[in-house]
């Protein structure tokens, strides 16, 4: 295989943190859930909240959740998969997988800028939606506030065995639509994301989502032996257009996103 640029290799941090529960055990739950009630007019998020035991009984403080229909990805196309969803579909996978051929930001579907996955979305965007690059931590106040107001974003993250996020260094890099936030009583705030690997909404600890977000540092080395050429930008994952500690922040949305407040 090839590659366009050398990635940056530093040492590897350590991959498991915990025992997963695997994507089968969630997925093939049943579907009858007689929890989180406060949930009930949106299926999908009681879903994701009762399996996870978020708000079992009672409302959280606050949520936030903006509705996209999910989507499947075929071979590594994570990241035009979230943005097909954000753009709800309009754009095909297909149709963006051939702009990014055509302007040389990927060859297999694979997304390894950030610069080069807002570029697309620009290009693709109805005039209403405003967006923007963040870089740096995501546990903050503003990003609390602005997922609270109804934005979305589009963040690249490890993803472990069940998808959820982890520290591999970059190796396991993935893309999320984050679509909303719940901040439950006496518990961490939680994000709310669809992406290509799951027909299930997703839910998982915003510190765990930044902290994956910042150890994007080196191209799979598992990927660079395999018979597949890849695109990556100059400096790689960890460079100035990478994925590191980067995201895509993206607000004015026509439609109101779903808000349940205490």
């Amino acid at each position: 295989m090839s590659i366009s640029a050398t990635p940056i290799a530093p040492p590897m941090p350590d991959l498991i943190q915990q025992t997963p529960k695997t994507l089968q055990d969630f997925e093939n739950t049943a579907q009858v859930i007689d929890s989180c009630i406060w949930a009930s007019k949106y299926p999908e998020l009681q879903w994701t909240c009762s399996i996870h035991k978020i708000s079992i009984d009672d409302p959280p403080i606050k949520c936030t959740y903006r509705q996209f229909r999910p989507l499947k990805q075929k071979g590594p196309t994570c990241g035009l998969v979230a943005l097909s969803m954000l753009l709800n579909n309009d754009v095909k996978v297909e149709d963006l997988l051939k702009q990014a051929n055509d302007k040389k930001y990927s060859i297999n579907g694979e997304m390894f800028s950030v610069d080069y996955l807002l570029d697309l979305l620009d290009t693709n965007k109805t005039s209403d939606l405003k967006t923007w690059l963040h870089e740096g931590c995501l546990e903050t106040v503003d990003v609390i506030e602005f997922l609270l107001n109804g934005g979305a974003m589009l963040v690249p993250y490890d993803a472990w065995y069940n998808h959820a996020p982890c520290k591999a260094n970059g190796n396991k890099a993935h893309w999320a639509l984050i679509c909303g936030i719940i901040i439950p009583r006496g518990q961490m705030a939680r994000v709310l994301a669809w992406h290509g690997k799951s027909q299930r909404l997703a839910i998982w600890e915003l510190s765990d989502l930044s902290s994956s977000n910042s150890n994007l540092n080196e191209f799979s080395p598992t990927r660079e032996r395999d018979d597949k050429d890849y695109i990556l930008p100059e400096g790689g994952l960890a460079g100035e257009t990478g994925l590191c500690g980067r995201c895509i922040m993206i607000s004015g949305f026509k439609e109101n996103a779903i808000k349940i407040f205490e």
